[in-house]
């Protein structure tokens, strides 16, 4: 396989498994919730959170059972990479920015106190904004928190500009 393999860039980026992109994962007709749950996946109802229990150093371990809606999504960026609209290296450079916003905001969480890593970004964000909104703050936190606000604004902006599928 080419370097510059549109394959390659999910192999870098993991972003619609680790929680970045989605909360969860709906499963499909077709798929067989009994098998993903002895794969370790743990399916509620008709979907499992995000991050994937699955990922691991950005990559699947279950990767020829996984499930449909895993097989079939492809986000904007390797969209427009297949498509030729962007090159390989700027598409690159454009998932290694954001996993530097990505670990600016996770940063940021931790030192509010939300150190759960098994949540969706999106999640901790929320959860982490009402907590401080409903309760005293310090002037540290009043600070993180504004910075917190803007680094996942900045954040959430690259995501719908380049990796939702809208």
């Amino acid at each position: 396989m080419k370097v510059s393999d549109p394959q390659n860039l999910c192999l870098e980026c993991g972003f619609c498994c680790n929680g970045v992109l989605f909360a969860d994962v709906k499963l499909q007709a077709d798929d067989n919730p009994s098998r993903l749950r002895s794969l370790g996946v743990p399916v509620s109802g008709s979907r499992f959170r995000q991050p994937c229990s699955a990922w691991e150093d950005c990559r699947c371990r279950i990767y020829s059972d996984r499930p449909r809606y895993c097989r079939d999504f492809e986000c904007l960026l390797l969209k427009s990479l297949k498509s030729s609209r962007v090159d390989y290296p700027i598409a690159l450079g454009l998932v290694r920015s954001t996993q530097a916003k990505v670990e600016q905001v996770r940063k940021l969480l931790r030192s509010l106190g939300d150190k759960d890593e098994r949540s969706s970004l999106r999640e901790r964000f929320l959860r982490t904004s009402k907590r401080l909104e409903s309760g005293r703050w310090t002037k540290a936190d009043a600070a993180l928190y504004s910075e917190l606000t803007l680094a996942f604004h900045d954040l959430d902006q690259v995501l719908r500009r380049s990796f939702y599928d809208e």
